[in-house]
């Protein structure tokens, strides 16, 4: 259940996502319209794909409220 090898894959599926939605604009259809190095043009927040994978850590000390996605 807790397999150290799907747990490193899952670290490298996730950094793999991070990576993608930074340098160049990002061309994820659910970031469409988001400038590339995290952050939304319009609202300054980070990309929906990097607020949905940082929800995992909403209860970190670290967690900035204003990446919540808005239900």
């Amino acid at each position: 259940r807790h397999d150290p090898a799907r747990a490193l894959r899952e670290v490298a599926a996730k950094r793999a996502l991070v990576e993608e939605h930074t340098g160049q604009c990002c061309v994820n259809a659910t970031c469409h319209g988001e400038i590339a190095g995290y952050f939304d043009s319009d609202s300054g927040d980070p990309c929906t794909v990097l607020r949905t994978l940082a929800a995992i850590w909403a209860d970190h000390p670290g967690y900035d409220r204003a990446w919540k996605l808005e239900a």
